[in-house]
């Protein structure tokens, strides 16, 4: 997606704890951020191990982002 600096990352993943996923997707996409879900409604999605600094991961239940993790 492009070299998104390290403050762009985390201010995003600050910002979307408590916001709704549409909104969250909208964020990451208009900065130009990577992002996954790996866990939905308590069920874990299957990922890969890698570690990526420009990547957000984000849980989700009922549509509203509860946790982000860089990586």
């Amino acid at each position: 997606m492009g070299e998104v600096n390290r403050e762009t990352i985390l201010t995003l993943c600050n910002e979307a704890i408590g916001k709704n996923v549409d909104e969250v997707i909208e964020l990451c996409k208009k900065s130009k951020v990577m992002f996954r879900f790996i866990k939905v409604d308590g069920l874990s999605h299957m990922i890969t191990s890698d570690c990526r600094f420009d990547r957000l991961n984000f849980t989700v239940n009922n549509r509203i982002i509860t946790n982000c993790i860089v990586g």
